[in-house]
């Protein structure tokens, strides 16, 4: 556009540019226009401004500062629909109003340079934010600590940088990027020092740095990190790292003790307290690792569907190496089954059958190796599981036909007649009547055969 010729073209000029702003802004709020329409306008804003400006060399500084502003918006706005051309250009251009300002207005009020400084802590956050997504980690980190120095005079903007350090840090630690996420989690702490508001989100920072930390192998940063985490706030993701910390240093005693206090407590979730027993038996620490699965069993008394969480991850660490305890798997089995007929501890559909399974592929292995008296066993604590519930009916049949065929196979005769008959009873498939026609046919009773 060619210049303005006069300041009565240059004062209409900014008007309109203001007006269309406005609509813009209007049109943004009511969330019935395209974002890219609303950017478009707001940048058509910032352009009609930028001529009423720019055609003469003296403007108001109040002027000036509105421009700034307009410009950091509209490159957020760009940058939010992933233009990062356009952006970085309302960006560079906000920083080019921001030097003529320091050149033409060297002695402002307090106010003035408080708003100047505001303006520019905004469109460097948002600049770095944008570097950040381009994928420019030191671009980013050089716009942030310039935003960090104006800290000293806007404390009360050290809420924002802290987030956005967080949010970096949280992204790499996500891509396991973990010594970037050390970086911005650092800064997030110290940003936090400097005008904490937030205990919740400072120890949150700390526990994620120290993950971080755990992560890269440095288990001497991690304890210093998530000790000030501890401090700051009592929180049971904090004495789960503390436990991963303990365990990494070789300090059973410690991890243990941690591992046990943390299993007791009412405001731990479910994902945590079933992460603390496998944790423990990857680190072979596998007596701890069962009282605790003891302890949240008791725990979720109430809580059908948690104990039965619980139950399941139990019975699986019995039954699988390196604990492989198949007595304490039976006795475990025994209880959940006398809890469920007598104790008002019910065992639901989906834990039963998970349960059964489990069972189910004991008793199978051992089937396979012709061992049947131990394939019996396990059929048979199967049959029990899968007794509890209609749905499991068919299961069921197929279940006591197998224990059927087990008698047969250690000539028990009478004993593999009967589970004939109630899978029949479930089920009339040709294998139990074929079970039970063997079982009669040795007992002697032909003509029943």
């Amino acid at each position: 556009m060619p210049p303005l010729r006069t300041a009565e073209q240059a004062n209409a000029v900014r008007k309109f540019a203001f007006a269309i702003w406005n609509r813009a802004v209007r049109l943004a709020a009511l969330h019935k226009t395209p974002p890219e329409v609303c950017a478009k306008i707001r940048h058509k804003a910032c352009d009609f401004l930028s001529l009423a400006i720019l055609s003469f060399e003296r403007t108001p500084e109040s002027v000036l500062v509105t421009l700034m502003k307009f410009l950091g918006f509209t490159g957020k706005a760009w940058a939010e629909l992933n233009n990062y051309e356009l952006s970085q250009s309302c960006f560079t251009n906000a920083m080019e109003v921001w030097g003529k300002l320091q050149q033409l207005y060297q002695a402002p009020s307090d106010a003035e340079l408080g708003t100047r400084r505001s303006c520019l802590f905004s469109i460097l956050c948002w600049r770095a934010e944008t570097a950040w997504a381009m994928q420019q980690k030191e671009v980013t980190y050089e716009l942030f600590s310039r935003a960090k120095d104006l800290l000293e005079f806007l404390p009360s903007e050290a809420s924002y940088l802290a987030a956005m350090c967080f949010n970096l840090g949280l992204s790499h630690h996500t891509q396991r990027d973990f010594a970037e996420a050390v970086r911005w989690l650092t800064e997030c702490v110290d940003v936090n020092d400097r005008a904490p508001q937030s205990v919740a989100r400072q120890a949150s920072a700390l526990r994620l740095l120290a993950d971080s930390y755990l992560e890269l192998g440095n288990a001497e940063q991690a304890l210093n990190s998530i000790s000030l985490a501890n401090k700051s706030q009592d929180h049971p993701a904090g004495l789960y790292i503390l436990l991963r910390v303990f365990l990494l240093q070789k300090n059973f005693d410690q991890a243990e003790h941690t591992a046990e206090a943390l299993v007791k407590r009412s405001d731990s979730t479910l994902e945590i307290n079933m992460a603390v027993p496998a944790l423990l038996i990857t680190h072979k620490r596998n007596d701890c690792a069962i009282r605790c699965l003891q302890q949240l069993c008791d725990l979720y008394g109430a809580e059908p569907e948690k104990r039965g969480a619980v139950l399941i991850q139990h019975l699986e660490t019995l039954v699988r190496p390196p604990l492989r305890d198949l007595d304490a798997a039976k006795a475990l089995i025994q209880s959940a089954l006398a809890g469920h007929h007598d104790g008002g501890l019910p065992l639901d559909y989906d834990v039963a059958d998970h349960l059964s399974n489990v069972m189910w592929d004991l008793g199978a292995n051992y089937f396979q190796d012709r061992d049947f008296a131990h394939a019996l066993e396990w059929f048979t604590w199967a049959c029990k599981l899968l007794s509890l519930h209609e749905n499991h009916k068919v299961c069921y049949a197929r279940c006591l036909r197998i224990v059927g065929q087990c008698h047969l196979q250690l000539s028990q005769y009478p004993e593999a007649a009967t589970a004939a008959r109630q899978s029949l009873a479930l089920d009339a498939s040709l294998a139990a009547h074929f079970v039970l026609f063997n079982a009669l046919e040795h007992t002697g009773d032909g003509a029943q055969a």
